[in-house]
């Protein structure tokens, strides 16, 4: 999960990940530079993005994160 502190779709994010027990890493594009270099590396654009097994998911949507689970 690429994301911000600030970001309100970035904490409905790890607020259904939570909910639903699903494990992930957390990195802050802001703090870690390394986490920059490899967000934009997905092509940026926008956060959050979520790396789910290889299928890339561009802001808050919980649906597509449960079907890339499948």
């Amino acid at each position: 999960l690429y994301a911000t502190e600030w970001c309100g779709y970035c904490k409905l994010t790890r607020r259904f990940l939570d909910q639903k027990g699903i494990p992930y890493k957390a990195f802050d594009i802001e703090k870690d530079a390394e986490a920059r270099k490899a967000y934009e590396a997905l092509g940026g654009g926008g956060i959050p993005i979520i790396d789910v097994n290889g299928t890339l998911i561009r802001g808050y949507d919980p649906d597509a994160i449960l079907a890339a689970l499948k």
